[in-house]
């Protein structure tokens, strides 16, 4: 399963209520076969624009970012869950780059590493580097 991340804006509102919110949305997400890795408080921060959401304007906002597994073909439905939710203001779903698919290029040193320590170039590196004069202290 991918990995998303979601910011969400959600209502201004007191801690008790903000838990009941993110409870809400953390069950939509365990309903949909998703697996939360992390929930993270941004802050309650103003807006840079007025927002208008379910009938109100909203100039201040409580900022979350979630990070989840879930299957691409229940992502979909997702979106359309958020928008229904009253006490969701605005969110962004992106896609997370997993660091296992990360891949760095190596380049390939198999006729070098296969040489006996005396003939390689790094071991003797090491061996110039340990020979060198090690400064005397002054009293």
């Amino acid at each position: 399963m991918p990995t998303y991340e979601v910011v969400l804006l959600t209502k201004q509102c007191r801690r008790p209520e903000a838990r009941v919110i993110i409870r809400r949305i953390s069950d939509l997400l365990w309903s949909k076969k998703g697996l939360i890795r992390d929930i993270e408080f941004m802050g309650d921060l103003k807006t840079p624009v007025r927002i208008h959401a379910h009938g109100s304007y909203h100039w201040n906002a409580l900022y979350w970012l979630l990070s989840f597994d879930m299957p691409v073909n229940l992502m979909r439905e997702l979106p359309e869950e958020f928008k229904r939710d009253v006490d969701v203001l605005k969110f962004t779903l992106t896609r997370k780059k997993n660091e296992e698919t990360i891949v760095q290029k190596v380049e390939c040193l198999l006729e070098e590493e296969s040489l006996p320590p005396a003939h390689r170039q790094d071991v003797a590196d090491l061996i110039k580097y340990g020979k060198r004069p090690v400064p005397s202290r002054q009293l």
